[in-house]
């Protein structure tokens, strides 16, 4: 496998190419090749390069198009090209076309593949199929995907704003974006919304509607927030309760209410997961606080150990896990955080997850 060796800035077209020549090279399957890199390619036909391979025992060879990018590859602008590529490919009766660029994300490779478009990365990364030849080849690990050019979607105010947007209560919704930086909690600015906004719809996972913005495939996202999301360093407390795990979930939601407004607390993880999807059995109650725990641990005559806890609380990374919170509903989190809470809890957190995601929020998400 051939790796661009330049440490600090992105390779150009001519380096991207004879990276992909290199890592042709090394196939048995191939006997030689020949490339087309006039101008009248682009003027013509949008490529940038076209080549002919000739595979061992074949006198006929097979005709691909190149296109290079030299930024990374959004999937929005996977899209676009995809579907443009596809056409000229048919016209011009070629056998392949392959998209090349420093990093190519994982959607924006499912969408050059749904329009049969192939890749490859600067690293090696690559699906490349044509006749008998077929190429795939993940996980190589790409220092370009640091310099994508857009930002998070995950910081703090975007995950405060996709709480909402995802919550399966608001399935199919069509959100302004005022609305949706209402919705969040805490608030965020309008500004914030419009920068999500825009993220969102380079990685394409927004439709843009007369009324606002809605949401493409609410699960793909979600996935894509467990999947990214760096989880935050926890501090945590550990307790021992006398209680069993049903008296001590009915005694937290009685003390909850008299420990006023500088204390909130709800149970989390395997213990939220277990009111919303039943699944793993667990000894141990989790919960989020954030505040002065002492009125907390007074309440619920709490005893600190360090070790044989059954009762585990961990500080709130941001206000925001506690979004839904209400008197007149559960003390449990949201669906959504519970589901990124389990994909992140290790054990069998991700058998957990999934189970919620099926139960609870695929059914609504597909409504």
């Amino acid at each position: 496998m051939n790796k661009l060796n330049k440490l600090n800035n992105p390779p150009d077209a001519g380096t991207l190419l004879d990276g992909l020549r290199q890592d042709l090279q090394g196939l048995p399957i191939l006997q030689h090749a020949s490339w087309d890199l006039s101008n009248g390619n682009q003027k013509r036909f949008g490529l940038d390069a076209l080549g002919k391979f000739y595979a061992h025992g074949s006198e006929n060879p097979l005709r691909w198009g190149v296109v290079i990018k030299v930024r990374n590859l959004e999937p929005r602008d996977a899209e676009l090209l995809g579907a443009r590529l596809a056409e000229v490919k048919a016209e011009q009766k070629l056998d392949g076309i392959v998209v090349i660029s420093p990093f190519v994300s994982e959607a924006a490779a499912e969408w050059l593949i749904k329009r049969g478009v192939g890749y490859w990365d600067a690293n090696g990364n690559c699906r490349i199929w044509s006749g008998a030849l077929y190429i795939e080849r993940k996980g190589c690990s790409n220092r370009y995907a640091r310099q994508a050019s857009q930002g998070s979607l995950f910081t703090r105010a975007g995950q405060r704003l996709l709480r909402p947007f995802l919550d399966p209560q608001f399935a199919g919704r069509t959100w302004t974006l005022r609305d949706l930086a209402k919705a969040a909690y805490p608030g965020v600015s309008l500004g914030q919304a419009h920068a999500l906004a825009k993220l969102l719809d380079n990685q394409n996972h927004i439709a843009r509607l007369p009324e606002g913005i809605q949401v493409r495939d609410p699960g793909t996202l979600l996935r894509a927030w467990a999947r990214e999301a760096k989880p935050p360093r926890s501090v945590q407390r550990r307790f021992y309760s006398t209680l069993s795990q049903d008296a001590f979930r009915k005694r937290f939601e009685e003390v909850l209410p008299s420990l006023g407004d500088g204390v909130h607390a709800m149970l989390a993880f395997f213990s939220a997961a277990s009111e919303l999807a039943p699944f793993v059995r667990q000894h141990r109650s989790f919960l989020y606080w954030s505040g002065d725990p002492e009125p907390l641990q007074r309440a619920l005559e709490l005893q600190i150990v360090p070790d044989g806890e059954n009762v585990v609380a961990i500080l709130a990374p941001d206000e925001g896990v506690f979004y839904g919170r209400s008197l007149d509903r559960a003390p449990i989190t949201s669906p959504v955080q519970t589901f990124i809470d389990l994909m992140h809890a290790g054990g069998r957190g991700e058998e957990a997850a999934e189970h919620l995601f099926d139960r609870i929020l695929k059914p609504r998400y597909e409504a």
